[in-house]
Formats: C-alpha cells, structure tokens, sequence
C-alpha cells in the first residue's frame, strides 16, 4: 500500500474529527508527524466538540511521535507556541489547549514546556490576554495538574488572580485548574 499524501491524511484527520463516532484508534496507523501537522492546521477551523476531540488527539499523536522522535515532536510544541505570538501571523485558537494535553500526555515534553504554559498567565511573562486563549491556558494548566502538578505548581498565584477576571469563562478555568491542583496537593 502506497503512503497517503499530506492531503489524504489531512482530509482523513479532519472527517475523523467531525465525527460523532471519533477515536483516536482512527489515526493509529497514520504517520505520527503528518498527523500532527494535519491536526495543527485543524486545530484553530474546527469548533465545539470537533476542537475538543482534535486537542485529544494532538496530544496522543505527539506523544507518540516523541517516542519516535523527540525533536520532531518538540517542533510541533515550537510550533504551537510560536503561533500564539502576535508577530507569526497564525491563528492560535486551540494552541495552549494542545500544548497542556501534549505534556499532559508525555513526561519529557512536560518537563521541557510545562512551566511555559504558566507564563501565559503570567502578566509578567507572555500573558495571553484575550480571553478564550487565556481561558485555554487556564484549562491547559489544569490538565497537565491533573498528571503532572509538579510541572504547573506555580501557576497557583496567577490562576488565584484569573479569578477576579471579567471573563466567566476565564474565570471557570482557573477555578478548574485551581482545583486540579489542590487534589495533586491533597493526594
């Protein structure tokens, strides 16, 4: 069987990811780095559930593109996080969602890019301030507390002042993500 073209693959990604019968099986034997880059591309078009499943799945496909090939996988965090600046011209809707579910997902990437999720709450660091992308840095935080709390202990103050945000949904996420941490505390 001939390898699938970036085309197929991405055409592939994005009808898997708008089902409503979605697994991340239906990407298994796909190649690990075009995939991830089908799903980069994806990432910030799909909306709702679809965004949801696309996140899952960018953190699987990394993870086990980093199993093959740490540095390959460390340019699609690069990548992601390069699209969050103003100067790249890119649309970031769902980048710190991915990256939280990548370190979330894989120890290595989280020991090298966790701490960097915090800075985009940090209004000291690289601060994210329109809202949805600091609401998704929030939920990120959460995330790799859920696995990894070490990672993002301290996000505590930043996530402590997200609650005082105008933004509901800002707010909702460092709530959750406050919480996250607590139980890793607790545990």
């Amino acid at each position: 069987m001939d390898k699938p073209s970036y085309r197929q693959i991405r055409k592939r990604v994005v009808e898997a990811l708008r089902s409503g019968a979605f697994s991340l099986e239906a990407l298994a034997d796909l190649p690990a780095q075009s995939t991830a880059a089908a799903l980069g591309a994806a990432l910030p078009v799909l909306e709702g559930a679809a965004r949801r499943r696309a996140i899952e799945a960018m953190g699987a496909v990394v993870a086990r593109l980093a199993d093959q090939d740490l540095e390959a996988a460390r340019n699609v965090v690069r990548k992601l996080v390069w699209s969050l600046n103003e100067e790249s011209g890119g649309c970031p809707w769902g980048a710190p969602e991915a990256i939280g579910e990548i370190c979330a997902r894989h120890p290595r990437l989280a020991e090298e890019f966790g701490s960097l999720l915090v800075n985009f709450i940090d209004p000291d660091a690289q601060y994210l301030e329109h809202p949805p992308l600091l609401q998704g840095a929030a939920w990120a935080i959460g995330r790799v507390a859920q696995v990894r709390p070490d990672r993002v202990a301290h996000a505590l103050p930043h996530l402590t002042a997200l609650l005082q945000s105008p933004d509901a949904g800002v707010r909702a996420a460092a709530a959750q993500a406050l919480d996250a941490l607590r139980q890793a505390k607790e545990a």
